[in-house]
């Protein structure tokens, strides 16, 4: 018995609307065919044997196919038709309409793979949906100015850093949380990192918001033509840190206050701006986490090659142990290579510093130095020391986990001079629009300068790569 023969018969509502994406045909000799096949097409007045006609929308806006009705004046007519197929139980007749000819497919772009299909009665759009890929590596090819930054959660370290490579900073979002401590005094340091950057650094736009809730759409409608090239990003990161206590990072969870969803808000970023290259950096834990397996899966669909590297600061130029992961995701069709190792210390770093270093405050007395230093998490270098430990965030509040310089037995405590040497950020990087506590915390929770300065130089490259090699590439962006 055949399918024919065991249908069903189905009685299905119709909708006002239908969509459809599907796949541009590309054949070898160059020759496009769109073809659409659907059980749909009835609902919308579609049926076997009917006339229609198509009608092109303009150059790159693509086609609308059209019943008719009673128009003696269209001359090129075609007709729906339908397809058996004997051995279907769901669906024996298929009704199916295509689309070959050269002058209507010119309205969808060559570089164009999918359209977008809108069915509504009597009328089919066929829209081109625009390669990404393809519009993000011609940004890059028509840029005025390639070397550009949209620097996001940043309060100015990594930004300066990409600015020392020979990048213009056009764009910066940042907005530091109003933590617990901070709302029961009364106290709101939103600012404190756009206003440090803005001491530094001359952008266009400076979007003073939350990342979890700014408006993509009024982004690019402010930013408009002033588009950059790479988005530097760094995603909160006490989810994923050590220093942080699984208990602390479930509580958090619980509490609505983990930042670990922040990764959602990133890639509303890179979705809505689509920058032909991202720049990550994000704590060691990240790369194994679960939620840095989707950042990566998520832009590799995008279209974007993602390298990943855990480099660290020694290798460097740097003067801590700071380990930080970095993800660089670029559309570009040539390689990219992380910075190159440099050989580490062999001499301690403190006689080369110390003199430019000031007076240091003796903190051998305070209790939570002492208990620090009694359960070995007090984090001490002294002058033999080829390197010291990494600052954190909470350096200045003087915890358990503070760097400490321990000298003939007595601790002294870092002032923002020592701060800004172990972190390798230069003089010439101002700290003055914000408080000592908050600078501290912006040093504690920066990337190493020298580290990431090295990091966006290589991007650089990268980006000189294309520029000087694109006119001799096939490039396929299909």
């Amino acid at each position: 018995m055949s399918a024919l023969e065991n249908q069903v018969k189905v009685n299905l509502n119709i909708p006002n609307i239908g969509t459809k994406k599907l796949k541009i045909t590309q054949y070898s000799d160059g020759k496009r065919k769109f073809q659409l096949s659907s059980n749909l097409l009835p609902l919308f007045n579609f049926n076997k044997g009917d006339k229609v006609y198509e009608e092109s929308r303009g150059e790159g806006l693509g086609y609308v196919i059209r019943k008719l009705n009673s128009n003696p004046l269209i001359r090129r007519v075609k007709h729906v038709y339908s397809r058996t197929y004997k051995r279907r139980l769901s669906n024996p007749c298929e009704v199916s309409y295509e689309s070959t000819a050269k002058d209507i497919l010119a309205s969808i772009p060559d570089t164009c793979t999918h359209v977008q299909v809108i069915m509504q009665p009597d009328c089919i759009y066929v829209l081109p949906i625009n390669n990404l890929v393809a519009d993000r590596i011609n940004k890059v090819m028509t840029a005025e100015n390639p070397f550009t930054v949209f620097s996001c959660c940043s309060s100015g370290i990594d930004g300066y850093a990409a600015f020392k490579a020979g990048f213009q900073i056009n764009s910066l979002l940042d907005w530091r949380p109003i933590e617990a401590r901070d709302e029961k005094k009364g106290q709101d340091f939103s600012e404190s990192g756009v206003l440090t950057a803005l001491n530094n650094l001359k952008v266009k736009h400076v979007f003073n918001q939350d990342i979890t809730d700014i408006s993509t759409g009024m982004l690019k409608r402010l930013i408009g033509k002033d588009d950059s090239m790479v988005l530097t990003i760094s995603l909160q990161c006490d989810g994923f840190s050590g220093a942080c206590s699984p208990a602390d990072k479930r509580r958090a969870i619980d509490e609505c206050s983990s930042n670990i969803d922040m990764l959602i808000d990133g890639l509303r970023l890179v979705s809505a701006l689509q920058f032909p290259i991202v720049v990550l950096e994000q704590v060691p834990g990240f790369k194994s986490s679960d939620i840095g397996n989707v950042w990566n899966l998520r832009l590799s669909k995008m279209g974007y090659k993602v390298h990943e590297a855990i480099l660290d600061s020694r290798d460097y130029g740097g003067l801590t142990s700071r380990k930080r992961y970095f993800s660089v995701a670029s559309t570009l069709p040539v390689p990219f290579e992380f910075p190159t190792q440099e050989p580490r210390r062999t001499t301690p770093f403190w006689n080369e510093i110390e003199s430019e270093v000031g007076e240091l405050r003796n903190v051998s007395k305070s209790r939570s130095i002492q208990k620090g230093a009694e359960c070995g998490r007090l984090r001490a270098f002294n002058r033999e020391s080829l390197y010291a430990n990494s600052l954190l965030k909470s350096q200045n509040r003087m915890c358990k986990d503070s760097v400490v310089f321990e000298d003939n037995g007595e601790y002294y405590f870092p002032n923002e001079i020592l701060e800004k040497r172990l972190m390798t950020v230069p003089d010439s990087f101002s700290l003055n629009a914000t408080s000592k506590t908050l600078a501290s915390e912006i040093l504690g929770q920066g990337v190493c300068f020298k580290l990431y300065n090295k990091l966006m130089l290589s991007v650089k490259n990268h980006i000189e790569s294309f520029i000087t090699n694109n006119s001799h590439m096939n490039i396929d962006l299909a």
